[in-house]
Order: structure tokens, then C-alpha cells, then sequence
């Protein structure tokens, strides 16, 4: 199934190019979700691209 971006926005109840929310993790959660193209993000001080597998 493909959602567009529109249907992404009704199911999170956020606009397309914003994020949602933050949620509470149970403790002792090692969790990183990301989506899009700022999960690539390479700068002087930051390389989160370096982290993806």
C-alpha cells in the first residue's frame, strides 16, 4: 500500500514537513525512527548519516 503524503498527515495529525509529537518509550528503549531526507544530515558538528545501516 502507497500513502501519500496527505494520508501520512490525517493518520499522524500532523502536516506534511512537520513532526509529531513525542511519545513516551518504556525504560531502557534503544529506538531511532526517521523518515525523509534530513535522516542524512552531514555537518561540521553533526553526521547522522554516518550512523545508518
Amino acid at each position: 500500500m502507497t500513502f501519500t503524503d496527505e494520508d501520512e498527515a490525517r493518520l499522524h495529525g500532523s502536516p506534511p514537513g512537520t513532526f509529531t509529537g513525542w511519545k513516551q518509550l518504556p525504560e531502557g528503549s534503544d529506538l531511532l525512527f526517521y523518515e525523509g531526507l534530513h535522516c542524512a544530515v552531514v555537518t561540521d558538528k553533526v553526521n547522522v548519516a554516518g550512523y545508518a545501516d
